[in-house]
C-alpha cells in the first residue's frame, strides 16, 4: 500500500510516538475484511505498539498478549503506542453491524458494573441481608473490576477496528490483511499494489 511517512508532529514527540503514517490517496470502495461494496468510510487512526512479533497493530488479541507478557515478566508499565496509521477505511454493512454489536456488548458490561454499584449502595442504606450485599460485591469487584472493564475496553477496540494490519517491519510499508476482492481492487487502482 502506498503511504506517506512523516516524522511525528511536535505534539506527538512528547508522547513517545516514533512516526505517523498517512494514506496518500483514498482506498477503493470495497470493504477490506469482507470484500463487499462499502456503504460508508470511517476516519480512524490505527495504533501500533512494540509487541512480541515486532510493531503490532493494537487489537484485542495484541492487547491481551502484551498484558499477559507484562504480567508474567513482572513489568507493569503501560502499553506504549509508538506508531499511528491514519486514513479513511471503507466499511460494508456487515462491518457496521458487528461494530454496533461489539459497542452494545461493551456498554452492557459497563452498565452491569454501574448497576452493581447502585445496588450495593442501596442495599447498604436499606440494610438488606448480607447475602445480597456479598453477591453484589462479588459481581462488582473481581468480576466487573478489573475483568469486566478490560473486556469492555477490548470490545470497544474491536468495534473500531476496520482494517487489520500485519506487524510493521519496514517504516514505509504497512501490510494489510485483506479480502481477495479488496486486494484485486488495490492492484488495479492508482495506489499501487498491496505490500
Amino acid at each position: 500500500m502506498v503511504t506517506t511517512v512523516r516524522p511525528p508532529s511536535k505534539w506527538t514527540r512528547d508522547t513517545g510516538i516514533r512516526f505517523e503514517i498517512e494514506l496518500r490517496e483514498p482506498l477503493p470502495d470495497i470493504c477490506s475484511e469482507h470484500g463487499l461494496p462499502a456503504v460508508d468510510r470511517r476516519s480512524e487512526t490505527i495504533a501500533f505498539h512494540e509487541g512480541t512479533r515486532g510493531r503490532e497493530q493494537l487489537t484485542p488479541g495484541s492487547m491481551f498478549r502484551a498484558l499477559a507478557y507484562k504480567i508474567l515478566s513482572f513489568g507493569f508499565n503501560a502499553l506504549e503506542i509508538d506508531t499511528r496509521f491514519r486514513g479513511e477505511w471503507p466499511v460494508c454493512h456487515r462491518c457496521l453491524q458487528s461494530s454496533r454489536r461489539y459497542k452494545r456488548l461493551g456498554r452492557s458490561i459497563v452498565f452491569f458494573g454501574l448497576f452493581c454499584i447502585a445496588g450495593l449502595v442501596i442495599a447498604k442504606i436499606l440494610q438488606v441481608h448480607q447475602v445480597v450485599i456479598a453477591f453484589l460485591a462479588v459481581g462488582l469487584f473481581p468480576i466487573w473490576f478489573p475483568a469486566g472493564l478490560l473486556v469492555a475496553s477490548m470490545l470497544h477496540r474491536r468495534a473500531n477496528t476496520f482494517l487489520r494490519c500485519r506487524p510493521i517491519i519496514a517504516e514505509d510499508t504497512v501490510v494489510v490483511e485483506a479480502h481477495p476482492r479488496f486486494a484485486a481492487a488495490m492492484a488495479g487502482s492508482t495506489n499501487g499494489g498491496i505490500a
